[in-house]
């Protein structure tokens, strides 16, 4: 991986990280075409380095993606018995 990649992986990472619950973006929007593919497989790549994809979700079409508020700890636990 070169240094390019690796800052780019960083950039989608802090995005990402700083996302709050709720908040709702285009990808579209935030990547031009070229760039598109690379794009998503970088917030693949951080949801797979998480527990429960960091809470990040894409929509069916893979156009939008969003966070949802993390689910209590108790709360995961009662579903797992």
């Amino acid at each position: 991986m070169n240094s390019v990649t690796i800052e780019y992986r960083k950039k989608v990472h802090r995005f990402l990280e700083r996302m709050q619950p709720g908040e709702r973006y285009k990808v579209a929007a935030l990547a031009t075409p070229d760039t598109r593919t690379k794009f998503l497989e970088e917030i693949k790549n951080y949801m797979r380095s998480l527990p429960y994809d960091g809470w990040i979700s894409f929509n069916h079409d893979f156009t939008e993606f969003y966070k949802s508020p993390a689910v209590p700890v108790q709360q995961l636990r009662k579903g797992g018995g």
